[in-house]
C-alpha cells in the first residue's frame, strides 16, 4: 500500500485551494498511519491536517489541536530514540 499518496494529493489539493478535499486525504493518511502504527507517518499526517485547518482561515482552534498532538508524538519519539540509543549505543551517547 503507497500510503504517501493521499499525503502528496492532500497537498496538492491544498495548493488548488480545495481545503475540503485536502482534508479528506490527509485524515485518509492518517487513518493508515494509525493502523500501521508509525509514529513519524502520523506526527506527519497531523501536522498536515493542522496546516489544512489554518489554511481554511476560519479552524484555528481545529488547527491548533492537530499540531498540538503532532508536537506530543514528537517529544515521545525523541524520548525514545535518545533511550535506544542510551541502550544500544552507548558510546555514541553523550550526556
Amino acid at each position: 500500500m503507497n500510503w504517501g499518496k493521499p499525503i502528496r494529493l492532500g497537498e496538492a489539493y491544498n495548493a488548488l485551494h480545495d481545503y475540503p478535499k485536502a482534508l479528506e486525504y490527509h485524515v485518509n493518511s492518517l487513518t493508515i498511519s494509525h493502523k500501521i502504527k508509525f509514529l513519524p507517518s502520523i506526527s506527519n499526517s497531523l501536522q498536515n491536517t493542522g496546516f489544512t485547518y489554518y489554511l481554511m482561515h476560519d479552524s484555528g482552534d481545529k488547527a491548533l489541536e492537530y499540531v498540538r498532538q503532532a508536537m506530543k508524538i514528537n517529544r515521545i519519539s525523541a524520548i525514545i530514540r535518545r533511550w535506544l540509543t542510551i541502550i544500544f549505543f552507548p558510546e555514541k551517547f553523550t550526556w
